[in-house]
């Protein structure tokens, strides 16, 4: 049900591309980015293994408990939020932000409390209900957001920051009606327990704090790597807006396209390439945690070998899937940002395994620094050179995500004790090996033209540069054997 979900919400993004085209969505995407960041803070949230423990040892009334104050803790820190938010709107200041932020940030406690009322069931007992409950929840919201974002942008006339709310309260009303259904088929038949003398020594607030944030470093990972959007938006807004006079409708047009709809697809092929590497990544971690031979710089050349050519195919095709999926061509514009996200959060995260928060913390941070320091700087750069805008916010989000890998690969070395340049001829290898591969295929972009007016033509044009792909490759493949 996983897969359908996520095909669902791509489709459902396509759809939502061409149904506004005539109407202003900036809200979306401000609001969006700060839901990600919301839902970030509780990104390692556990209830499972803590309920399991004492649903074992039978201590029942620590259990339900737990699960309460889990509950209000969670709608405590939502409270921040809102207050967090309201600062935030007041300081953009931009209409109608903070009432949608408010349903946003609603929206976003449904979410997660749907993922704590899952773990919660499976410890009672109620397994298979508690392993699809937040498919489902995603499934039902999903269906409704298609149907009713047809009906709000076709049928009716509302403002646009009135169908931005209304797609977040689906996503509330949806989690009324599961919470409802839930009370009278499972809740309200749970019986009460006596506290047993042996919890009496249980302070369960405390076990509360490590349930909300399991890992400090992937909460702050998650956070600091979502950060980067938002900030990014916020700058390049104003930026446009007060220093190169862009009328609000072109200005949230250029925002909508590369850090909504861009950083979506970007996400999405992020996921395809992790299932490329999760088996080899995992051994990696394995490894790292035994003490064992990491091969640390073989896994890095296997990620760099998938990712480098298939942005260079991206490129190549970016024309033909753009008009498949957009009708113009916003996928050129981050390809670049694929490569380098794609890095960021494999380094990131084997940081995560072998070294200390503080270090881990100090190149999050520099990162984010280095992209907020020279975002305004290469947006100028940029104008002067004649090119669109948008590169230099993206320019800058590469360099902050480029210098959190350089530190975190050094930092990965000496943990491990691996020489410095021991890598470096594979490296430069693997760059050969793409340089040619580009010449070959834009050698073929003569021949073959890659800008395309016609699905039938977008399609015949992918066909033929993935078969060009598979011949190189092929090739390349055959001529190493025989060296060897």
């Amino acid at each position: 049900m996983k897969k359908i979900n996520y095909i669902l919400y791509f489709i459902f993004v396509i759809l939502l591309y061409h149904l506004t085209k005539n109407n202003n969505i900036f809200l979306l995407t401000i609001s969006f980015s700060l839901f990600i960041i919301f839902n970030s803070i509780f990104s390692s949230i556990n209830i499972k293994d803590t309920l399991s423990k004492y649903y074992d040892n039978k201590y029942y009334y620590s259990v339900n408990k737990i699960f309460k104050y889990s509950i209000i803790y969670i709608f405590i820190i939502y409270l921040f939020l809102i207050v967090i938010s309201f600062g935030i709107c007041k300081l953009l200041n931009i209409d109608n932000l903070f009432i949608v932020n408010i349903f946003m940030t609603i929206f976003s406690f449904c979410y997660i409390l749907i993922k704590v009322i899952s773990e919660y069931l499976i410890v009672i007992e109620y397994k298979k209900l508690g392993n699809i409950l937040s498919e489902i929840y995603l499934f039902i919201n999903v269906i409704l957001y298609i149907i009713i974002s047809i009906i709000l942008y076709k049928l009716f006339n509302f403002n646009d920051y009135i169908n931005i709310i209304i797609l977040y309260s689906i996503g509330i009303f949806t989690f009324i009606f599961i919470s409802i259904l839930l009370y009278f088929l499972i809740f309200k038949k749970i019986k009460k327990y006596n506290k047993k003398r042996e919890e009496l020594k249980i302070n369960h607030i405390n076990k509360i704090r490590n349930i909300i944030v399991s890992n400090n470093n992937i909460v702050i990972f998650n956070i600091i790597k979502n950060i980067f959007v938002y900030l990014s938006i916020i700058f390049l807004y104003y930026v446009l807006l007060n220093k190169y006079y862009y009328s609000y409708d072109k200005l949230t047009i250029y925002i909508n396209n590369i850090y909504f709809y861009g950083v979506i697809l970007v996400y999405y092929i992020y996921l395809i390439i992790k299932k490329v590497y999760i088996k080899d990544f995992n051994t990696l971690k394995d490894n790292i945690i035994n003490k064992n031979n990491p091969n640390f710089n073989n896994f890095i050349n296997k990620i760099i070998k998938v990712i480098l050519p298939l942005c260079i195919l991206l490129i190549i095709l970016s024309g033909p899937i753009s008009y498949i999926l957009f009708k113009e061509n916003i996928i050129i514009n981050i390809v670049p940002l694929i490569f380098f996200y794609i890095l960021y959060n494999i380094i990131i995260n084997i940081n995560i395994i072998c070294n200390k928060n503080k270090s881990i913390l100090t190149i999050l941070l520099l990162g984010l620094l280095v992209t907020m320091i020279s975002e305004i700087p290469l947006i100028n750069a940029i104008y002067r050179m004649g090119y669109e805008l948008i590169l230099g916010s993206i320019l800058s989000n590469i360099l902050g995500l480029t210098t959190s890998i350089i530190m975190g690969i050094i930092l990965i070395k000496n943990k491990l004790k691996l020489p410095s340049m021991d890598n470096f001829n594979n490296i430069l290898n693997i760059i050969y090996e793409n340089i040619l591969y580009t010449l070959v295929v834009v050698v073929f972009t003569f021949i073959v033209k890659v800008n395309t007016t016609t699905y039938i033509s977008s399609i015949l044009v992918i066909i033929f540069y993935i078969f060009i792909t598979i011949i190189f490759n092929y090739i390349k493949g055959k001529i190493k054997k025989n060296i060897q």
